[in-house]
């Protein structure tokens, strides 16, 4: 049996690994011999879920204390970044029970805390940070076969600034005429017109009018290019174009993804 390895799935294994998503997630992907990762989901991945985690050690590593991090993210919950919220408030979730179980001299790096708002801050800044790095290490150890390289990508790895920050960057593709994804794509095209037929038909939110645009471009012939902007905005279209026929597609985004797996003849499986 063999499944294709979604952007969510992959987010949940690596950094939610004893949250009762993550448990479920391992769960799903052992019933498979043959477990595909696309370079897609690694990029998505990177720019998204551990760039998230990425922040919330940061600013528990700047403010050193927990009330402080409660500020920061307070103030962006304010803002239109939801997404960004509600993964750092799983990360700290998550991170919580490390955290917890760790000895106070095994977590203290650098001067003492002095204080339970300062412990808990450096305790939990901690326990991301072995997150963070134990993920990106084991982000192709969880598949059988990494699929669908991406030329215009680079897998730079996270950096530890010499201020005790991570540097996630770059999460942006540096093609040097268009997105690769363009010459892989473009052969598809009935399928990339059913996609579109499928799009027409669904709520007309602002992802599914992006998605539907850059669908477009792949089937105006190789003079319109594929953008990254495009790239990004493919999203869930990338991993139904790419899903072999005799595989499933493990995501806990069913419901964007499933009338697209539809569409094409694809199984979607949330992991439960």
């Amino acid at each position: 049996m063999r499944c294709l390895i979604e952007t969510t799935v992959l987010a949940d294994i690596l950094l939610k690994r004893s949250s009762a998503q993550g448990k479920a997630a391992v769960k799903a992907l052992e019933g498979f011999s043959d477990r595909l990762l696309p370079v897609y989901a690694i990029k998505e991945f990177k720019k998204g879920p551990l760039r998230y985690f990425a922040w919330a050690h940061n600013r528990l590593a700047e403010g050193r204390k927990f009330s402080t991090f409660m500020a920061a993210l307070h103030r962006l919950s304010r803002t239109p970044q939801r997404y960004m919220t509600s993964t750092s408030l799983e990360a700290i979730r998550d991170a919580s029970e490390t955290a917890l179980s760790v000895d106070a001299d095994t977590f203290v790096e650098g001067a003492a805390a002095s204080s339970a708002d300062e412990i808990v801050a450096e305790r939990l800044r901690f326990a991301l940070k072995v997150r963070i790095e134990l993920a990106w290490r084991r982000r192709r150890k969880i598949a059988t076969q990494v699929i669908e390289p991406l030329s215009c990508y680079r897998e730079h790895a996270p950096r530890l600034t010499d201020e005790g920050l991570y540097e996630v960057s770059p999460v942006r593709c540096n093609p040097p005429k268009e997105c690769s994804l363009g010459d892989r794509l473009r052969p598809l095209k009935a399928s990339i017109e059913t996609l579109l037929a499928t799009l027409s038909q669904l709520p007309q939110k602002p992802e599914n009018a992006k998605r539907a645009t850059a669908l477009r471009v792949l089937t105006k012939g190789a003079k319109q290019r594929l953008t990254e902007d495009n790239c990004n905005h493919l999203g869930d279209a990338v991993f139904a174009l790419v899903c072999p026929a005799d595989a499933t597609i493990l995501s806990t985004n069913v419901r964007d993804l499933r009338p697209l797996a539809d569409a094409l003849g694809l199984e979607v499986k949330l992991p439960d």
